[in-house]
């Protein structure tokens, strides 16, 4: 028979076991959390469909260029030479990546309006009338979180 110092040890053990079986259950049953959607990462390449909107000052393009030979000559510790060869280098892919966001703009321009014609198309008058408001909500909620930035960038 056992002693009461056994009943104890025996009782304290079931209630260990009870306490960690009933949070076990608690984890994976009551208190399991629904599985957040994914979310995607934040794009920082804004387009504009609006003519004029990236007109920039006269010399925005060279003193940008200027301003990164100086970064890259103090990094990297370049010769005269090795800056004149980078301005180079810098002027003609410069030419070239201008030439690639401006088709991948009127690319992404075309389908923007192809996706909303095809959208009005499925409303109804007061849809549109909603969707256009939408619109200008976007529009103006991507004013303020760029500081004045592309003002019709890349949203729906």
């Amino acid at each position: 028979m056992m002693t009461n110092k056994g009943w104890m040890v025996v009782c304290l053990l079931l209630t260990l076991l009870a306490g960690t079986s009933a949070g076990v259950v608690a984890d994976r049953v009551v208190l399991q959390e629904e599985p957040k959607p994914p979310q995607l990462p934040k794009s920082t390449i804004h387009f504009t469909c609006e003519e004029g909107e990236l007109d920039r000052p006269d010399g925005y393009y060279e003193e940008r260029r200027q301003r990164m030979i100086v970064r890259w000559q103090e990094r990297f510790s370049m010769t005269e030479d090795q800056s004149a060869l980078l301005d180079e280098v810098l002027l003609e892919h410069g030419a070239s990546a201008g030439d690639f966001w401006s088709e991948t703009r009127d690319r992404y321009c075309t389908l923007r309006d192809s996706l909303r014609a095809s959208v009005r198309d499925m409303l109804d008058e007061e849809q549109q009338q909603e969707f256009e408001e939408y619109l200008e909500e976007r529009r103006e909620r991507h004013e303020r979180r760029s500081s004045g930035g592309a003002a019709n960038g890349s949203f729906l």
